[in-house]
């Protein structure tokens, strides 16, 4: 994709993949983290990959020094130095990053169909608050953790923003084909505790019944 911008912003985006014996595969659910070149802990751009491994930071990413610290679960943390981002010279900068295994890390994916949740969540909403150790607040619509951590929604593997989470009460349960539910520990993402992926069945993928603009990584929503 090429757009206009000034001399002084990149729209950055790219793919988080890993090795699998002679094959590349993108790398769900990673953290992507551009931080201050100086002072790490200051985070000024993230992004969350998809089911494919693609991020997307954003369109208007100052072009200066980085430091980028990428995290997911079940590889070892990856980090890179930019003195300066690529020059491009459509505005568009894609980079990709490798990543490698950790069998050390161990996390655990529960997997809920249809059957195992409430039967009398009449609502993918409702559905969500019926998995164990999540809380959702119907008026916030804020979906966290039982101890208060911080769950990134994907839907069909793409990362739902978070002010379009009340669509999740207006669309019926029964388009749900499974729910995947992802608890982290704190060494595997600062930014959320875990990853709630709602698959949806396929008369509703081709209906777009939850239509919903891309995240945008740089708003910290």
């Amino acid at each position: 994709m090429t757009t206009v911008v000034n001399a002084q912003t990149l729209w950055v985006n790219g793919v988080i993949f890993s090795e699998s014996g002679d094959k590349l595969i993108g790398v769900p659910y990673a953290t992507v983290l551009y931080c201050d070149y100086d002072d790490h802990n200051k985070i000024e751009y993230v992004g969350f990959t998809d089911h494919t491994g693609s991020y997307d930071i954003g369109k208007d990413v100052v072009s200066k020094k980085y430091f980028v610290k990428i995290i997911a679960p079940g590889y070892r943390e990856f980090s890179k130095t930019f003195t300066k981002l690529p020059k491009s010279h459509s505005g568009n900068l894609t980079l990709h990053f490798k990543l490698e295994k950790n069998e050390e890390v161990q996390f655990n994916v529960k997997k809920y169909g249809t059957d195992a949740l409430s039967a009398e969540a009449g609502t993918i909403a409702e559905a969500i608050a019926s998995i164990p150790d999540v809380d959702l607040d119907k008026e916030t619509f804020n979906i966290t953790t039982s101890e208060g951590g911080s769950i990134r929604i994907f839907v069909n593997g793409v990362s739902l923003p978070v002010k379009n989470l009340p669509k999740l009460a207006k669309i019926p349960a029964i388009a749900i084909e499974n729910i995947d539910f992802i608890l982290f520990d704190n060494s595997i993402s600062p930014i959320f505790s875990g990853v709630i992926n709602i698959e949806l069945k396929d008369s509703q993928k081709a209906s777009g019944i939850l239509s919903f603009e891309p995240y945008v990584a740089n708003q910290f929503d």
